[in-house]
């Protein structure tokens, strides 16, 4: 099954318009060539799953719709992540179990750590 999907991809890239182009969006954000044929293999995939699904054959307008609506969700669930619980900081007197006593040190340490690489960086930028 999974050697067809390949076939099929490869074909999918040169010959349909719609595949071609996750294909190259998934390339330019810095995917290694198979990593965006996989992609495209489960694009393909969601693709048969639909139309089977509904009865009806592939519409790319109805794939653009869906896209710009999954993309409007993500960018107001952004929002409203920001100001969920998990954002605030933690409070330092707070009862927490030891475990998590030392992971929140640990995050701390590396915190500071690339601070201190980050400002002693751009300390010597200058001479550069």
């Amino acid at each position: 099954m999974r050697a067809t999907l390949f076939m099929i991809a490869l074909g999918a890239i040169n010959n349909n318009s719609v595949i071609e182009e996750v294909y190259r969006r998934n390339r330019q954000k810095g995917k290694c060539k198979m990593d965006a044929l996989g992609v495209c293999m489960h694009k393909i995939l969601r693709i048969v799953y639909g139309m089977l699904k509904n009865n009806q054959p592939f519409d790319p307008a109805v794939d653009r719709r869906n896209r710009t609506r999954s993309m409007h969700k993500k960018n107001q669930k952004n929002i409203k992540n920001n100001t969920l619980r998990r954002y605030q900081e933690h409070d330092k007197h707070a009862p927490v179990s030891r475990r998590q006593d030392k992971k929140r040190k640990e995050q701390e340490n590396v915190s500071r750590q690339c601070y201190r690489q980050a400002r002693d960086h751009s300390t010597y930028s200058f001479l550069n």
